[in-house]
């Protein structure tokens, strides 16, 4: 017998647990042992052999969300938790770029490490953690002594989507780190996601390898990131659009932090849709397209395709010949071959030969389960539009 209570599978449903899928829907449960939020349950088939271990929700749809797979049964304690942890951290101590100064990546990256609802960024001493569940929420003891071990002293925690996240101890305003030595602050309390996009810090670094000598317009800008980038690898003008008062005022101050960086730096308060259409023809020679998630769900697909095209075909038409555009998705819903299909109609309706030079992703501190590829919601292309 397993020390735990059981999570009965209907018969036909255990495919997706064989195959090391994370995620337990309530349609595929038959019966449980347990109504406790957050217990620690092993999942089985009709017959109650044990296929995973997991955390179970029963106000979820999400029923069950596996940690452990197999008919061997852990035993999950601290110890357990914490040699996953190790394994996460020792994972980016491996993947990190090594030639540059980087203090700020993903360091949990939950399915993705095997630690389902649980998100851990690491900005250089401090830490921004999210639980929004009651069997994460369990570990916060456990993760925070595993952050102060390793140095991490400052920690703000998110322990449910309705309520805002909190430093443990001392109160900071910001955060400031460094991302391929270029210098930023970020507010993981109030800021979008954990304070940064930290899983577009290769891409920026891809799009300062382009910038040099080039006028560059970065659309959805939030703290300026992108063209920051693009300033410190030479770019001579960088205009930085995002709608948002705060994000405005987030650029003009890593502006501010990085005194060494030449070239025109301007901002825009403006609604990029409406700022893309009102520029003239070869008004710059990189755009950057980094809108918020435009799908939530899969009925919201067919209206983001056509907002991600609407929004690429205006940079298209404003690029001059041989620009480049950065387009990219963060909607989880729209694939791979969606988001290429919606490129190739803009610039079919721009009228203009369009090169492929990169196809982009998320970065190696937030891995993928290959088992999970929910877990790849990060997509983008290099486009280079010609006359």
């Amino acid at each position: 017998m397993h020390p735990y209570p059981s999570v009965f599978l209907k018969s036909g449903k255990e495919r997706a647990v064989l195959r090391h899928h994370p995620w337990v829907f309530s349609g595929a449960v038959s019966r449980t042992e347990t109504e406790s939020d957050g217990a620690i349950v092993c999942v089985c088939n009709p017959s109650g052999e044990v296929l995973g271990t997991g955390w179970y929700n029963p106000h979820s749809p999400l029923r069950v969300r596996l940690f452990h797979f197999g008919t061997e049964v852990p035993r999950v304690d601290a110890a357990y938790w914490q040699a996953k942890l190790e394994a996460a951290w020792q994972l980016r101590e491996t993947i990190l770029p090594l030639h540059t100064p980087t203090n700020a990546y993903r360091l949990v990256h939950a399915e993705g490490d095997g630690l389902p609802g649980i998100i851990l960024d690491r900005y250089a001493q401090a830490a921004s953690l999210q639980l929004r569940s009651a069997g994460p929420r369990a570990l916060l003891g456990i993760v925070v002594d595993f952050l102060r071990s390793k140095g991490i002293t400052r920690i703000a925690v998110q322990e449910a989507e309705d309520t805002p996240p909190a430093w443990l101890d001392e109160a900071l305003d910001e955060v400031v780190f460094e991302e391929n030595d270029v210098h930023f602050a970020a507010n993981p309390l109030d800021g979008q996601k954990t304070g940064w996009f930290l899983d577009q810090r290769e891409n920026r670094a891809l799009l300062r390898r382009y910038a040099s000598g080039k006028s560059v317009i970065d659309c959805f800008s939030y703290g300026g990131g992108f063209g920051l980038h693009a300033l410190a690898g030479g770019a001579t003008e960088v205009t930085s659009v995002d709608i948002s008062e705060r994000a405005v005022a987030l650029c003009q101050a890593n502006h501010q932090r990085n005194p060494k960086l030449s070239g025109k730096y301007t901002t825009r308060q403006a609604d990029c849709f409406q700022y893309l259409r009102e520029l003239p023809a070869h008004a710059a020679d990189i755009i950057v397209l980094d809108p918020p998630a435009f799908a939530k769900s899969e009925r919201a697909v067919d209206r983001a395709a056509r907002g991600y095209k609407d929004i690429a075909w205006l940079a298209l038409k404003a690029l001059r010949p041989g620009g480049l555009l950065f387009t990219f998705s963060c909607s989880q819903h729209v694939d791979n071959y969606l988001f290429r299909q919606i490129a190739f109609s803009a610039a079919v309706d721009a009228g203009r030969p369009v090169q492929l030079l990169h196809q982009l992703h998320q970065p190696p501190d937030h891995p993928v389960s290959i088992y999970h590829p929910e877990g790849e919601y990060l997509k983008g292309l290099v486009l280079r539009a010609e006359d």
